[in-house]
């Protein structure tokens, strides 16, 4: 159903915007505030926000999405997702993760706990408790996208990961392409392409991520080969504090305008 799908991609996209600082391998993320616009087939549908702060040594991730136009409006889609957790050698521990969407008048909640000593996860919906292995290091949506952008960040070749779901673990396999320069609000930036690898299904997801501003996420597509596109794509961007202003179009920067790597300042 196209709401539906609308709703998914609200629930997807607030997760592809966690950022890391690819200056130096060993730093730590800054924290950030992103705004995106999101498009059904073309049209502006939504809206959804994301941040990122630090706490001492905590760290929490928190997106939000919401229908404000037609139906989505009309019906009062919803999305928010938020984990917390810290960083351990570089990578991100989640503590709990938690969601809560709403459509129709109907709510979807329920929440991930992880226990790292015990190498287990306990995922809660409604009253059920289902305690999962975490296997290799099972995470949660917006833990992936972290742990996606260090190794896009290392130029680690491994893409798979394993992405704790309501009821389930499920493997999941991405694929970077070819680097691509992508016309944005922010103006020209230079993106890696990351595709998800859904063998022998016409669905799709793809995400543009932008090295030169900590590999965030700038655009996402999400849908079927046949059926409704639907995007996310970057409005704004406060990145440790600062707002990133735009530069110009990729047009202005092949004729020799000032390039993406003046965009962080």
């Amino acid at each position: 159903m196209a709401l539906s799908k609308f709703h998914f991609v609200l629930s997807l996209g607030i997760l592809a915007v966690t950022v890391l600082f690819v200056r130096d391998l060993c730093a730590e993320p800054r924290p950030y505030q992103l705004s995106y616009e999101v498009y059904r087939n073309g049209k502006l549908v939504g809206q959804a926000e994301a941040n990122m702060q630090q706490q001492g040594e905590r760290w929490s991730i928190r997106g939000a999405g919401s229908g404000t136009r037609g139906l989505g409006r009309l019906l009062g889609v919803t999305d928010e997702e938020q984990v917390e957790g810290y960083f351990l050698d570089g990578r991100f521990r989640p503590d709990r993760f938690s969601h809560h969407s709403r459509l129709a008048g109907l709510n979807d909640n329920w929440s991930a706990q992880f226990n790292w000593q015990d190498n287990t996860v306990a995922i809660t919906k409604d009253d059920d408790v289902l305690s999962l292995d975490m296997g290799p290091g099972a995470l949660d949506k917006l833990s992936v996208k972290v742990e996606l952008q260090r190794r896009l960040r290392e130029q680690d070749p491994d893409l798979q990961f394993f992405e704790v779901r309501d009821d389930e673990i499920r493997p999941q396999t991405y694929r970077a392409l070819p680097a691509q320069q992508l016309d944005t609000s922010l103006g020209c930036l230079n993106t890696i392409p990351v595709e998800l690898v859904n063998t022998g299904s016409t669905r799709y997801s793809r995400s543009w991520q932008a090295p030169e501003l900590d590999f965030l996420t700038v655009r996402l597509e999400r849908g079927k080969t046949d059926g409704v596109h639907l995007e996310m794509r970057i409005s704004a961007m406060v990145l440790d504090g600062k707002k990133i202003d735009p530069l110009a179009p990729c047009s202005a920067t092949h004729s020799g305008s000032s390039g993406p790597g003046d965009a962080a300042g």
